[in-house]
């Protein structure tokens, strides 16, 4: 090879250096396609950040980002047909097939992006608990908290009722019971302020003296170791309502309430948590009746009355961890209820309106501790104080005509009644083995003052409109003969109360009991248990009460667990006698208070002094001994002998009830 030749191949390697270490100075000799447009969402509006790519036919993807204003521009495509994607978070994928790109030219294609559908899988069950052989896992019971929680209704009142309704009937005659915290009485807490709600939950325990059917127990929320709340509000109002049929002129009306609760962490041993409940309801009573008109005819009575309620709740917890094992719970309930125009509605006139208003504080603490891995102890105690009082409006003697309506005044007259309610409760378990052991008891201490002067303006009762038209037309006509003291007969009797207002009453009761879950084996549990009870005011102060259950796994699934249950319970169950029926026996004993019934009163509409009255009959309550009503005695008034009257007897003895159950669940 000459010198020429070598000089000539030095010369071309020499200008394939810049190509071969700058490899885009060749593609840049390639002519190019640039793709822009504007990213927007359904609205229109610009979507910064979104990230747009091009994807040509061999694979190669080339991309950009949208700017603040949503333009973005993809440069350097090669020319072919290229598939074009874009996404953002919150939005669906966007993607054009065929998206052409000549060279030295630019593509416009604005992108327009479409919200994304979230999509939930919601498993729907018919049960809320599984079947099983524990005590608490029978077919009856339920367990609501989370999602089931938050679906019921946000109002206390409403709430309670879809509990009653899920709860079924109950046995006994004062149906069910609502535990809140394992304590009696006092108010529903705000649904915000709910943790869990434990329906018919072991029926046949021992550890409460009602049969577990109809008994709901509720569960508060405890304090959160982070800050959380929420707020609700809601509102209606009665033009999104049709109208009345039965009101010719309904004033307007509303309903509205504010429900926030928030929780957080103090230390790190103490937690609160903080609810705060505010209801307004501007609400109508409608009067469909019939009265007599200034000329005494007939006349048709349809009129809407305001009723306007409110009601407001506060409730702070706070909970403090003792120890390692112990933890205290402090928890406060202030309860404000105002009721305005009730006792209004149907047959009752506008002057039947009375005011309500009630004032609840209730104070629970519990003390939690932990003695050993096999022993829990729990004791709890609960203050609760209320204050109720109730006006009538019209303080007139009540008119009742059957069938028509009934006017005048009020015969709840004017009452104030003051309540203080102590409980303490202790409960230990013990688990030992195959055994469930709970020992404890309840001391319950109710102090009742209360203040009534009810029927004491006396109630008049006409058989029919008609008979209290005679009357009126008698009164016309002997006060348009110039009389001054007229008076008329035609109404059937006459009631009226006299006496004292003022009755008290302290009612104490006691339960102990012991409760065994024993597991025979894993498909069969057999509960025992025995209760015993006491309480004043009545002559029987001891009353035991057995209770078994039996829960028998017939069908175990693939992973253990029994699918079908046969289960059986019996128990003796004693219905407390209550305080209002002692506080009776008290008022109208025949000395504190008389309740007297004058049969066809010819001095209608007024109301002589009682000491001139011939024809009296008295109607007594007085707490017997034996189970038993009706007798007779005769009742005298200023010393006169006077008619013989009824003598009620309440009986003192325990509603007794041998409750036998039995069924079979399946999963």
């Amino acid at each position: 090879m000459g010198l020429r030749s070598v000089g000539m191949q030095v010369a071309a390697l020499l200008m394939l250096l810049p190509l071969l270490f700058c490899p885009s100075r060749l593609l840049a000799q390639i002519p190019s396609g640039t793709l822009r447009g504007q990213v927007s969402d359904p609205s229109g509006g610009a979507v910064p950040g979104a990230n747009v790519e091009a994807v040509s036919s061999s694979g190669q993807t080339s991309s950009g980002v949208s700017k603040s204003d949503g333009s973005y521009e993809i440069r350097g495509l090669a020319p072919g047909r290229y598939v074009v994607r874009a996404q953002a978070k919150g939005f669906a994928v966007f993607e054009q097939q065929s998206v052409e790109i000549v060279a030295s030219q630019g593509k416009k294609l604005d992108i327009a992006l479409q919200i994304a559908e979230e999509k939930e899988q919601v498993t729907v069950s018919d049960r809320t608990t599984n079947v099983g052989i524990a005590p608490q896992e029978s077919a009856t019971s339920l367990v609501i908290k989370g999602d089931d929680l938050q679906s019921l209704s946000d109002d206390p009142d409403e709430l309670q009722s879809e509990l009653e309704a899920l709860a079924g009937p109950a046995a006994g005659p004062n149906g069910g019971q609502i535990y809140v915290d394992g304590f009696t009485a006092g108010q529903l807490p705000p649904k915000a302020d709910i943790l869990e709600i434990r329906i018919n939950h072991n029926p046949f325990s021992a550890e409460y003296d009602k049969l577990g059917y109809g008994r709901i127990e509720i569960t508060t929320r405890p304090g959160a170791s982070q800050l959380h709340g929420q707020i609700l509000t809601n509102l209606n109002d009665s033009v999104f309502n049709s109208r009345n049929p039965f009101a010719t002129q309904e004033p307007g009306y509303h309903s509205e309430f504010f429900n926030g609760s928030v929780g957080d962490a103090l230390s790190k041993k103490a937690s609160f948590f903080f609810t705060i409940f505010r209801r307004d309801i501007q609400d109508n009573s409608v009067v469909s009746a019939f009265d007599l008109g200034p000329t005494l005819a007939v006349t048709p009575v349809s009129q809407a009355v305001p009723t306007p309620a409110t009601r407001t709740n506060l409730s702070p917890r706070f909970d403090y961890q003792l120890s390692t094992n112990n933890v205290l719970t402090v928890r406060y309930q202030f309860f404000d209820n105002n009721l305005r125009n009730s006792g209004i509605g149907g047959l009752s006139l506008e002057s039947q309106g009375f005011n309500t208003h009630s004032l609840e504080h209730t104070l629970q603490v519990s003390d939690t501790q932990v003695f050993s891995a096999k022993t829990l102890n729990q004791f709890r105690f609960q203050y609760l104080h209320d204050d109720t009082d109730q006006t009538a409006q019209v303080l007139q003697p009540t008119v009742s005509v059957l069938g028509a309506f009934t006017g005048g005044g009020n015969s709840i007259g004017i009452s104030s009644d003051t309540q203080n309610h102590y409980e303490f409760q202790n409960l230990t378990s013990l688990f030992l083995g195959r055994h469930t052991l709970v020992v404890g008891g309840r001391l319950r201490d109710i102090q009742d003052s209360n203040t009534s002067d009810a029927d004491f303006n006396g109630v008049f009762t006409f058989p029919s409109l008609e008979a209290y038209q005679a009357a009126r037309q008698a009164l016309q006509t002997c006060t348009e003969g110039g009389g001054t003291s007229c008076e008329a007969s035609g109404a059937s009797q006459l009631l009226i109360v006299n006496g004292r207002p003022l009755a008290s009453v302290n009612l104490l009761d006691l339960g102990l009991f012991a409760q065994d879950d024993w597991q025979l084996c894993p498909s069969m549990t057999l509960s025992l248990g025995l209760r015993w009870e006491t309480q004043n005011d009545i002559h029987d102060h001891s009353d035991f009460a057995p209770r078994l259950g039996f829960a028998w796994g017939l069908h175990r699934g693939p992973k253990g667990p029994a699918t079908t249950v046969l289960r059986a319970g019996f128990g003796l169950f004693y219905d407390r006698f209550p305080y209002n029926l002692v506080l009776n026996a008290e008022r109208l004993n025949g000395i504190n208070q008389q309740q007297l019934i004058i049969p066809s009163p010819d001095f209608f509409p007024t109301i002589p002094p009682l000491s001139t009255l011939e024809g009296l009959s008295s109607s007594l309550h007085e707490l017997s001994n034996r189970p038993q009503f009706a007798s007779s005695l005769p009742f005298a008034v200023g010393g006169e002998p006077r008619a013989t009257g009824d003598k009620e007897r309440d009986a003192n003895t325990h509603l007794l009830t041998f409750p036998w159950s039995s069924s079979v669940s399946t999963r």
